[in-house]
């Protein structure tokens, strides 16, 4: 069954996916990512062509997403910090919303590049489902430009000299 994806419907997809404890499908009549179990539970067999099943995202995936953060940033200690943990192999995920935390500008863009990438999945996802239906794809990936400004300069307190 065709839906559109609205953002409402991206938001709910992202929760289902970072949610590890339980397998999500999207039922597209309803309109809203519901547990296979739960599904289990109340349907006898799945309907494929009501319910589909959400993108993969697992601690594979979120590993590779903060790499290609890392790697983005402009800030050479920062780099150096969370490259560090990334390669620590010890409670990476942990240790990195830890560094992070002591950046604050970086957590908040790591925050929207994450949500980017889990919205440029969900995209791709949903072009695949469009064509299975006879249609277009409607998007192309979407990238979001970092405050380049911002991130390629760094400011410290000077001297005045007078001459």
């Amino acid at each position: 069954m065709q839906f559109s994806l609205s953002d409402e419907l991206i938001h709910d997809i992202i929760f289902a996916m970072e949610n590890q404890s339980a397998d999500f499908l999207f039922d597209s009549q309803e309109l809203k990512c519901i547990s296979v179990e739960e599904l289990n539970e109340t349907e006898q067999s799945i309907d494929k062509d009501r319910y589909y099943e959400i993108p993969q995202w697992n601690s594979a995936n979120g590993f590779r997403v903060m790499e290609q953060f890392v790697s983005s940033l402009h800030n050479p200690i920062a780099r150096e910090d969370l490259k560090n943990v990334l390669f620590s192999g010890k409670s990476v995920f942990k240790n990195f919303k830890k560094i992070l935390h002591s950046y604050p500008e970086l957590e908040r863009k790591w925050f929207s590049f994450k949500e980017q990438q889990m919205k440029n999945l969900i995209s791709q996802w949903y072009d695949i489902l469009r064509e299975s239906w006879g249609l277009e794809k409607l998007s192309e990936e979407i990238e979001d430009y970092p405050e380049l400004i911002h991130d390629g300069f760094v400011f410290r307190e000077g001297e005045v000299n007078n001459f």
